[in-house]
């Protein structure tokens, strides 16, 4: 079988070549999927991070409140 194959001139080199250029060109195509997989992955990360931040405005804005009855938060 690899005496015909020589005889188109496809050689154990070549194989080697478009072997490596198949994986190179998977590793491309798989290249967009992962950033998207990735940003999903973030941006499902960021409610639980806003949800912490508001409430630690919730906890700034009841501190304020004690406030309300002196000269400086009056005005």
């Amino acid at each position: 079988m690899a005496q015909r194959a020589v005889e188109y001139g496809i050689t154990a080199a070549k194989v080697t070549t478009l072997t490596k250029e198949i994986k190179d060109y998977a590793d491309v195509m798989a290249s967009p999927q992962a950033g998207i997989a990735d940003r999903q992955s973030l941006t499902g990360q960021m409610r639980a991070k806003f949800n912490a931040v508001e409430a630690e405005f919730g906890t700034l804005d009841n501190l304020v409140l004690q406030f309300n009855d002196t000269a400086s938060g009056r005005g």
